[in-house]
């Protein structure tokens, strides 16, 4: 389900769109996750990306450097808390229709226990450079 990208673009009085495939996801080696970034909008400080977790896998901690808000599309299972020694801490249930936001450097995990794949679409946060 790799999709399209549309980008809607305003040339004088009238709207006009450009097409373009949508990334594959590819894994991400050491994370059982397949991960794609569909587009880049560093002059809005945001990149927009999709990826799924296999039926009954385990991600091992993570974290990204960014604000991270994640909306899951399918699947269900927990997201795990760990600290810094990547010890897990706590465990929390999520499911299709969930949003999750994580602050910058948010040691995370997850556990797909469904039989179906966990899927999401994410959105990298980051303030845009100053001039």
């Amino acid at each position: 389900m790799a999709g399209n990208i549309l980008t809607p673009e305003i040339r004088g009085e009238s709207l006009t769109c450009t097409s373009r495939p949508a990334a594959t996801a590819e894994p991400i080696e050491g994370l059982q996750i397949d991960y794609a970034i569909l587009a880049d909008r560093a002059d809005f400080g945001m990149s927009f990306a999709r990826g799924t977790v296999a039926p009954g896998a385990t991600v091992p901690p993570h974290a990204g450097p960014k604000d991270y808000a994640m909306y899951v599309l399918s699947g269900e299972g927990y997201l795990t808390l760990h600290n810094s020694e990547d010890a897990e801490v706590d465990r929390i249930a999520f499911a299709a229709g969930d949003l999750i936001l994580f602050p910058p450097n948010a040691n995370h995990g997850w556990v797909n226990s469904s039989k179906t794949e966990f899927t999401w679409f994410g959105v990298d946060i980051s303030p845009p450079a100053k001039d």
